[in-house]
């Protein structure tokens, strides 16, 4: 009479009280790989359709196969199950009363920089970059236009985005950016105190200044 109920007792002990059936079965359901292959992309096409990823004009709708990228390279699945496991093995215990404390360190330095070469790299492809800044020099013509509207001579929006283009070309701004991701990605990390961003426009006013003189020099201007 007593055997079913021994065999039941050490049953569940061998599962809820063990972490390493979590673990197994984590790993057999392929949670992890899961995460990319299913669940983020589901996460960013219900964002997409809240409008969540659209800012200041500019939607990266078309960019959720880059973001899963840089997602699954900055914390890819083994580190996430590495990472699962050992909140696991320390909070379960705690959790049933068999220790008084957990403690659990998630090492990011390695994934920091790990996701700043991830977004460098994503931001130099060419399709990125051409889409990424058409998209901003779209929004910032649409906005600048309503500004200018009480000038004498307002600047069409064909005319602003080709200005643009002229002062600072999408080879300039990556460029700018990257050095600002190296720049922060060290104060990221704790290897430095403070960081500083510096965007170095002077060697664009010879630039600005063609332009300028080329808008001064219409006849309707």
């Amino acid at each position: 009479i007593v055997f079913i109920p021994m065999l039941v007792v050490f049953r569940v002990n061998d599962t809820v009280g063990n972490p390493n059936f979590y673990i197994e079965q984590l790993s057999r359901a392929n949670v992890y790989n899961f995460i990319y292959d299913d669940v983020l992309p589901t996460a960013l096409n219900e964002a997409e359709s809240g409008g969540a990823i659209s800012t200041g004009g500019i939607n990266l709708s078309w960019a959720n196969p880059y973001i899963i990228t840089v997602t699954k390279q900055a914390l890819p699945p083994q580190w996430l199950q590495a990472q699962s496991e050992q909140v696991i093995k320390v909070v379960l215990p705690y959790v049933l009363g068999d220790t008084e404390s957990f403690n659990v360190k998630v090492p990011l330095k390695d994934r920091v920089e790990a996701t700043a070469r991830s977004i460098k790299e994503v931001l130099n492809k060419e399709d990125v970059k051409a889409r990424l800044y058409d998209q901003a020099i779209d929004a910032a013509a649409n906005q600048s236009s309503s500004y200018l509207k009480g000038l004498p001579f307002s600047p069409s929006k064909d005319t602003l985005k080709s200005m643009v283009r002229q002062v600072l070309p999408p080879e300039w701004l990556i460029q700018e950016v990257n050095t600002a991701i190296d720049e922060i990605v060290p104060y990221l990390t704790k290897d430095r105190e403070h960081f500083t961003l510096r965007l170095n426009i002077s060697e664009r006013m010879d630039a600005l200044e063609a332009v300028t003189t080329d808008i001064l020099k219409k006849q309707e201007t």
